[in-house]
């Protein structure tokens, strides 16, 4: 029985399949349209009509000459890109809220003082500030202020009544994460820390 390493790539128009037979070597590629509703879909469809197309034994199963498999997707880059989905909210560091704007000071005209930058992934009104304040080494300068967090709380859900569209909040400070579990102000809210997902000194300039 043949064995197939299957890889597939998910994205926002095409879902494209690599299949490799690990013995002899062949490599075939198949496409299929992508199913925004329901990626998933469009995933299995591919690697069901591509392990159809070489498993060619009617009495083995296709999924049974899998050996190996991948999957990679730009569906989540794309929303971010194009600015879909959720509006999020921000609780960061005091001193950091325009940050997002700042960035790395990359134009895209370096003397043009006029060009158009992208929109931030979380506006302005929804980024809050929190006194508080961790060093390099990890020692706490400045203590979370909780009720300036559930300060900031109310002002968002109230943004939230008045329709501003946010539904989930990102939180820039670790000590913020480990204690606001304790306040219970967050019930129904949907909350992140970002440096869960990039841990770099520079993750929240992007």
């Amino acid at each position: 029985m043949a064995r197939w390493r299957v890889g597939v790539d998910s994205g926002g128009t095409f879902t494209d399949i690599c299949l490799f037979e690990e013995d002899e070597g062949q490599l075939e590629i198949w496409k299929v349209p992508s199913t925004p509703d329901d990626p998933s879909r469009g995933i299995a469809d591919a690697v069901e009509q591509g392990m159809r197309r070489v498993a060619v034994d009617a009495n083995v199963p296709p999924g049974a000459c899998v050996t190996y498999f991948g999957h990679g997707t730009t569906v989540a880059t794309n929303a971010l890109i194009q600015h879909r989905g959720i509006t999020p909210a921000l609780l960061t560091t005091q001193g950091f809220r325009d940050l997002l704007e700042i960035g790395r000071q990359k134009r895209p005209d370096l003397y043009d003082l006029f060009a158009d930058k992208p929109l931030t992934l979380v506006p302005r009104n929804l980024r809050l500030e929190i006194p508080e304040r961790v060093r390099h080494n990890g020692e706490i300068e400045t203590p979370l202020d909780l009720p300036a967090v559930s300060e900031a709380v109310k002002r968002l859900r109230a943004a939230r009544r008045a329709d501003c569209g946010w539904r989930s909040v990102k939180i820039r400070s670790c000590s913020a994460m480990t204690r606001w579990r304790s306040t219970g102000a967050w019930a129904g809210l949907s909350c992140l820390l970002t440096t869960l997902y990039s841990s770099g000194l520079t993750e929240r300039s992007v």
